[in-house]
């Protein structure tokens, strides 16, 4: 079975025809008087209108940038696109269509669809270490975008794009592959967290499936492998994710939560998920020296995970005093810009000297 995140979306372009539906006569009567003013043909029908166009992109870009049109309008519009020869839509082809907003996001997203479609993508590693003594015990890959020019494409802009144009299915399995890839071609096979939206995995059988091969193909040990939920406040659906852990510890690997603390969700989340490592947010350790509200709540989080046996690290740790107060309090793991930066290859220090 093919899997949504596999396939890129056809981007067509040149002269077609647009077949429009909604979900009411008045917005379809603001459109129709819009495109009339735009100097194209169109013809309605119960709520479809269709548009001939000479130039579909643009003609979908006008629509969504008319002042007439609202955000929300272009969400509630779905719009099929069909060569210039077709006079009707079948009922089969309600599956490809999609809003308005979407169309508009993925032909504005010109980086992201030349990143996917050519793999511009590069991973860099940020080292993750013990506390007890500071020894290598890890490393987090992140994503980065390549454009053609060789500058790079934060991950925030990258990601961004590929939520609003529906994306995220695409680059988030992509990601993975490039993650592993990376690794071995660096002859790295050490721990590795590796990050992943639990909204871009609809069915883990099928999006998953591709990375659990390429981890027996590259020779990983999968219990080296943790798999960490990025995002961790804006879940959702619980169960769902759930699924997808379950999925992940079945074939032996394990699991991390992002960004904990952040909200009280996040802290639910650890309650139920019992992951393998919870990564304090980056939030709460800034300045955690000097503010004892921070504290507590850290200490929070590692009375129930020491209860639980589950791993504790601190992220984003970047000064002298948050690291020693850290250090002070029996928290495992760490990282952050005080130890090191991410960098294209993975460290072959064993230990992290201090400055």
């Amino acid at each position: 079975m093919s899997c949504r995140c596999q396939m890129l979306p056809n981007m067509p372009c040149g002269k077609g025809k647009l077949f429009l539906t909604f979900f009411d006569h008045f917005l379809l009567g603001k459109v129709k008087k819009l495109v009339h003013e735009m100097g194209h043909h169109c013809q309605s029908e119960g709520q479809l209108l269709r548009i001939d166009s000479d130039d579909i992109q643009q003609t979908l870009l006008d629509i969504c940038s008319s002042e007439h049109i609202e955000s929300g309008d272009t969400k509630n519009i779905q719009v099929l696109v069909t060569d210039a020869n077709a006079t009707s839509i079948q009922p089969s082809d309600l599956t490809e269509m999609r809003p308005l907003a979407t169309w508009c996001a993925q032909f504005m997203a010109k980086d992201l669809m030349e990143v996917l479609d050519n793999r511009r993508l590069v991973s860099h590693f940020q080292p993750i270490f013990k506390v007890s003594d500071l020894s290598l015990y890890a490393h987090e890959a992140l994503i980065r975008g390549t454009r053609i020019d060789g500058s790079l494409i934060p991950p925030n802009v990258l990601f961004g794009q590929a939520r609003e144009a529906e994306l995220l299915f695409n680059l988030d399995r992509m990601s993975r592959e490039i993650v592993l890839a990376t690794a071995a071609q660096y002859e790295y096979f050490g721990r590795l967290f590796i990050n992943f939206l639990p909204s871009a995995i609809y069915n883990p059988e099928n999006c998953l499936s591709t990375t659990v091969e390429l981890a027996k193909k590259y020779g990983f040990d999968f219990k080296n492998l943790t798999f960490e939920v990025v995002e961790t406040e804006r879940i959702a659906d619980t169960a769902h994710l759930k699924h997808i852990l379950d999925y992940y510890r079945a074939k032996g690997f394990r699991t991390a939560l992002d960004d904990v603390g952040s909200g009280y969700s996040s802290l639910n989340l650890l309650a139920s998920l019992a992951p393998n490592v919870v990564k304090i947010d980056r939030e709460l350790i800034m300045n955690i020296d000097q503010e004892p509200l921070k504290q507590a709540i850290v200490g929070g989080i590692l009375s129930m995970a020491k209860q639980t046996d589950i791993t504790t690290l601190a992220e984003g740790v970047e000064t002298e005093a948050e690291w020693q107060y850290i250090k002070s309090i029996g928290i495992d793991l760490v990282q952050g810009f005080y130890f090191a930066r991410p960098a294209p290859e993975p460290l072959k220090i064993a230990f992290f000297e201090q400055p």
